[in-house]
């Protein structure tokens, strides 16, 4: 979500005024927090990732040319002034300061701040062996929980499977995803498939995400696109392909799909290709050439975050990864994930 303005309550001491014409919206910075208002008198708080947090109107029969805004320990306040016009030469014509406004009452909505900035997600990752190396699923929920976000994060993964695979009557993961669904309402489902079924059979790929999709009933899905095979493969010889190649037709294929179950795409992939192109020695792969190293995997969490929560997470200290390196990476995925 874009913003007109920006609100740090660590160097904002006093309330801050603003201009209305028709609308406009303020970010809290610290606090991870949008306020959408209008000269009507409405006023909207949204988290980072755009789910409403809170709403309230102001009401009266004018409208607001400007309002003041404040954080303190009852959360963030928009103050809306009813004005009154004042005249100071009734019996002249034609002075210019013979008009003035005067705050003659004020109408008030606060927001209050939650520890964690939003409420709890709950998060489901189904996937394979790009999903569980080096417990990637963990590595997100540090870096949430370090950044001030309140997660849980559950996971159903096998090496090689299929997305369609987890539901077949019988199987373990099947057992274990109705499980989970039957406890759980998850705001978030991750959706990996197996490395290259969605470039070699694209209608069981499709199947698989509608079919979980239907299964776990999420309030939002994103897909994790992966990357291709890094040169000395056998698999990229098996293709007929390069390793570019597969990258983008991977991401192509997670982009037609997610369009048509209205999914977003956390491009891990093409982030990769990127990074890899710099030719800054970062190494994201696994000596097996197929998974991704830990680095690799910090950069899925990282992507995985920004889609989640809206923005890039400002502390990294749960990785243990070169400062200059993680500014490398960044950079990326804030372009390309």
């Amino acid at each position: 979500m874009k913003y007109d303005h920006l609100f740090n309550s660590e160097t904002t001491l006093y309330e801050k005024k603003y201009d209305i014409d028709q609308e406009m919206t303020v970010l809290f910075e610290k606090e991870n927090i949008i306020l959408r208002a209008d000269a009507q008198g409405n006023a909207v708080f949204f988290d980072t990732a755009g789910n409403e947090i809170q709403s309230g109107k102001a009401q009266s029969d004018k409208s607001f040319g400007f309002i003041f805004c404040i954080v303190n320990k009852k959360g963030i306040t928009v103050r809306f002034p009813v004005t009154e016009t004042i005249d100071h030469y009734p019996n002249c014509d034609g002075e210019y300061d013979r008009y003035s406004e005067r705050i003659v009452d004020n109408i008030t909505i606060t927001c209050p701040i939650k520890q964690g900035n939003t409420k709890m997600k709950k998060i489901l990752f189904i996937g394979n062996s790009y999903t569980y190396f080096n417990d990637m699923p963990e590595m997100f929920r540090a870096l949430a929980t370090e950044n001030g976000f309140e997660v849980q994060v559950d996971a159903v993964t096998k090496g090689g499977r299929k997305l369609y695979e987890n539901l077949i009557d019988g199987d373990e993961n099947k057992a274990q995803i109705i499980a989970l669904c039957r406890e759980n309402q998850y705001d978030i489902l991750f959706l990996q498939e197996q490395s290259y079924l969605a470039i070699v059979d694209y209608p069981l790929f499709e199947k698989g995400i509608k079919e979980l999709i239907q299964e776990v009933k999420p309030k939002k899905t994103i897909l994790y696109s992966t990357w291709g095979r890094k040169e000395g493969s056998f698999i990229l010889n098996d293709l007929s392909t390069t390793r570019e190649k597969m990258t983008f037709d991977l991401a192509a294929a997670y982009d037609n799909v997610g369009n048509s179950v209205c999914a977003d795409v956390s491009h891990v992939g093409k982030c990769f290709w990127e990074i890899n192109k710099l030719d800054t020695g970062i190494e994201l792969y696994n000596p097996d050439l197929s998974h991704p190293s830990y680095t690799g995997s910090c950069v899925a969490a990282i992507c995985h975050y920004k889609h989640i929560f809206g923005e890039m997470p400002k502390k990294y200290g749960c990785f243990s990864i070169p400062e200059e390196q993680i500014k490398i990476i960044t950079e990326v995925i804030k372009k390309e994930a």
